[in-house]
């Protein structure tokens, strides 16, 4: 069996794409659309954005949530959303269920599901340094969060709860 060498190959290669049309050529096109309050958004500033399973962009922003189906915003704060302590919104998660879980300003956790608002809070106290930062669903459907004051937090059962406040990390300034 004869070898071909490497430079044949590529040149075959270049050759055939060359061939099959000016749109094997072309990068592809993308449009870009910007939306800011003057469209419905809440804020300009957005602080978290998740696309749940119904396909609806939540879009957290420091003036309240919206939710966007691709053509218009809906907006939700405690003016319109009772049981929402306020308009800051700082993380977003949907759960396994299609619960979506919400970090406030305020330090609460937030649960919107079937249409309806519940806040946890941990002891009864809420504070910006307790909201939480980042979510995550363990196979149990217990929810892990870490706080913004770097505080790991557990959801399960109704209750949240801290599970560790030291990390043993120490600041090398």
């Amino acid at each position: 069996m004869k070898r071909v060498p490497i430079t044949a190959l590529l040149l075959f290669c270049w050759l055939c794409r060359a061939h099959s049309g000016d749109a094997a050529l072309k990068p592809p096109s993308y449009r870009i659309t910007v939306w800011t309050a003057e469209d419905g958004l809440p804020q300009n500033s957005v602080t978290s954005l998740v696309q749940t399973r119904e396909g609806y962009l939540w879009l957290g922003t420091f003036n309240g949530l919206a939710r966007f189906d691709g053509v218009q915003f809906k907006v939700f704060d405690p003016g319109n959303t009772p049981g929402l302590p306020g308009n800051g919104i700082l993380s977003q998660f949907e759960s396994r269920e299609g619960a979506l879980w919400i970090g406030t300003v305020e330090g609460g956790l937030v649960e919107r599901s079937n249409g309806s608002v519940r806040v946890y809070a941990q002891g009864g106290r809420t504070s910006a340094a307790k909201a939480p930062r980042s979510f995550v669903e363990s196979g149990d459907g217990s929810l892990w969060l870490l706080s913004f004051d770097w505080q790991l937090m557990r959801f399960a059962g109704g209750q949240l709860t801290t599970v560790s406040t030291n990390w043993s990390l120490e600041a090398h300034m």
